[in-house]
């Protein structure tokens, strides 16, 4: 379990409807916007807008609950921002739910809503993993921990390197903390200026960088890391380019600065995608057609749901758990 971090909102007190299982049925049809069904013991959840059109989580937490015979299952709660504090009260409220994980675009908001979050969501401001404990439904932040975990197997030490962190939302700041702490030598680069500068003023020695990163500073990155959700497709569609300054901007011009961005860094850059789906971004496609070291975020994502899995179950096997979830593709 991480380090107490500071007390946010205390839980909702437990009413006694709230334990009546038909209750919570009819509280999640009106609060989520998919259906779902609690047909198990006890159960996980992810949280975001969209989990149930392609999230990996429900897949490796069931894999793993399969590995331990637990009559439990994770279920994708679809959710709008509005609906969220009355579905973490319900949460609160539920002994079955044990926890589960935070997807965008509510790490931030769900930390504002939980009994305790863990110094490291605290400094991210933001909650990617949930567990119960007796004060209530408590928070974690893993991504920084899982990314850094990930990279080193890709990429080795990490020390003294010079990383290029795109994007300064919750899992960027995360990201660019534990890169720091892992003896990286972090730039940060983010659409809005102001929100580089207040990320790197948390983050010991980062440096603010121009959005986008200027040929001479991608000159000078040993490692290209995208934190933002930009190539993401969560129900399938195209990715769309890594300097995609809005929806509407030009897909050519885009391609073309995409394609310049990835030129200019040394030939023994390595790049790194937090997004997992698709498997092959634009960005790592570019990489991989310029002959660089690439890496999705596949076994970030893995790492981050052991993580959270073992928050939520400290008893378990972490190893068993691991390759529970290893062994889903």
């Amino acid at each position: 379990m991480p380090a107490a971090g500071p007390m946010l909102a205390a839980p909702a007190p437990l009413r006694e409807d709230c334990q009546d299982e038909r209750v919570h049925e009819q509280l999640f049809a009106r609060l989520l916007d998919n259906r779902v069904h609690l047909r198990t013991a006890r159960y996980a959840a992810i949280i975001g807008a969209c989990p149930s059109r392609g999230a990996r989580s429900p897949r490796l937490w069931d894999a793993a609950f399969a590995a331990l015979g637990m009559d439990a299952a994770m279920l994708p709660f679809d959710v709008q921002a509005a609906a969220l504090p009355a579905l973490v009260e319900a949460l609160h409220a539920d002994p079955r739910f044990l926890g589960g994980a935070v997807a965008v675009p509510h790490k931030g908001r769900v930390a504002r809503l939980l009994a305790r979050i863990d110094p490291v969501a605290h400094a991210a401001g933001a909650v990617n993993a949930l567990y119960r404990t007796p004060l209530g439904v408590e928070g974690a932040n893993s991504d920084g921990h899982a990314a850094l975990a990930a990279l080193r197997a890709e990429a080795g030490d990490l020390s003294g390197r010079r990383v290029m962190v795109l994007g300064c939302g919750a899992t960027g700041r995360a990201i660019a903390a534990a890169l720091a702490g892992g003896g990286a030598r972090v730039a940060l680069s983010n659409r809005t200026i102001l929100a580089a500068a207040q990320a790197a003023a948390s983050v010991p020695g980062a440096v603010v960088a121009a959005w986008p990163p200027t040929t001479q500073a991608l000159a000078a990155t040993d490692i290209l890391v995208n934190a933002t959700s930009v190539g993401h497709a969560p129900d399938g569609a195209a990715p769309v380019p890594l300097t995609a300054l809005s929806a509407a901007a030009d897909a050519q011009r885009n391609r073309i600065e995409s394609e310049a961005a990835i030129a200019a860094l040394p030939a023994h850059a390595f790049v790194f995608d937090a997004v997992y789906q698709p498997r092959e971004t634009l960005l790592l496609a570019l990489a991989g057609l310029r002959g660089l070291r690439r890496a999705n975020g596949t076994e970030m994502n893995r790492l981050q749901a052991v993580r959270a899995f073992c928050l939520a179950l400290p008893s378990v096997d972490a190893a068993m758990v691991g390759k529970a979830m290893g062994r889903i593709a």
